[in-house]
């Protein structure tokens, strides 16, 4: 299980982003350019957020399951004790 998420990250975004890991890691995302700067850029700003919110989405999530574990054991801990 990769700790990041990448390979959920890439599998969502299929023929669009792929992912470096050699070197300082990076990510590519592949738009279609229409050829007007100002509209390129907007979609450039849109699709960064975008995956920003996923990548928080994704590290809560996360965050939330690995303490679940450990709530649980705090919770037998209780009943037992």
């Amino acid at each position: 299980d990769d700790p990041l998420g990448v390979p959920k990250m890439i599998a969502r975004h299929k023929n669009e982003m792929s992912f470096t890991a050699y070197g300082a890691p990076f990510f590519t995302y592949k738009y279609k350019r229409t050829g007007l700067a100002e509209k390129d850029a907007e979609t450039l700003l849109g699709l960064a957020e975008m995956l920003l919110a996923e990548m928080e989405e994704d590290m809560t999530v996360r965050k939330r399951e690995e303490r679940k574990p450990a709530e649980d054991e705090g919770r037998e801990e209780q009943r037992d004790g």
